[in-house]
């Protein structure tokens, strides 16, 4: 009985398909330092989640990850909304992309009091890289359990800040 190549072929493209997949949806772990501060150690993707809660005693937070094509993210800044479970999501949008490839994860989240500063790293492709030919908006979500009171967001490499453009 002879095995049919195109099978073969199939199949290990399934499981090369599901190896990536794996590896870039990996999950993270969060760590709580002794200041009462919170923050996230860097993981492989964008789909880092984690709930901690800081040594005071008060805000907790969790990082969820962002659709690539939700295109009510247009601008690139961040968007504050109250959930109906009555936490707050903080969403971090690098704005419209006319490739795939773009990328935004959580590098850190401090906490002070009601105070939120998140770092951010954003990734590009590189001109070598192929990439879906698509508009993309690359987001990142925090979800806070209070509202705050100050939120400071930046890119950790340029510096670059992200300011508010939508609180609903």
């Amino acid at each position: 009985m002879k095995k049919n190549p195109i099978i073969i072929i199939s199949v290990s493209i399934v499981i090369i398909a599901c190896l990536v997949v794996a590896l870039v949806f990996g999950r993270g772990t969060a760590k709580l330092n002794k200041k009462g501060t919170t923050t996230i150690e860097k993981t492989p993707g964008n789909n880092t989640t984690a709930t901690t809660k800081p040594n005071n005693g008060q805000m907790t937070y969790r990082i969820e990850p962002g659709l690539r094509y939700e295109s009510q993210h247009v601008q690139s800044g961040y968007y504050l909304k109250e959930l109906m479970s009555g936490e707050w999501e903080i969403t971090i949008a690098m704005g419209e992309r006319s490739t795939g490839g773009y990328s935004i994860a959580v590098d850190s989240v401090e906490i002070r009091d009601k105070d939120v500063i998140i770092k951010v790293v954003e990734t590009s492709p590189k001109p070598t890289d192929v990439v879906t030919q698509a508009f993309t908006y690359p987001i990142v979500r925090v979800i806070v359990s209070e509202e705050p009171e100050l939120i400071s967001i930046y890119e950790v490499d340029t510096q670059k800040v992200y300011n508010e453009v939508e609180r609903g």
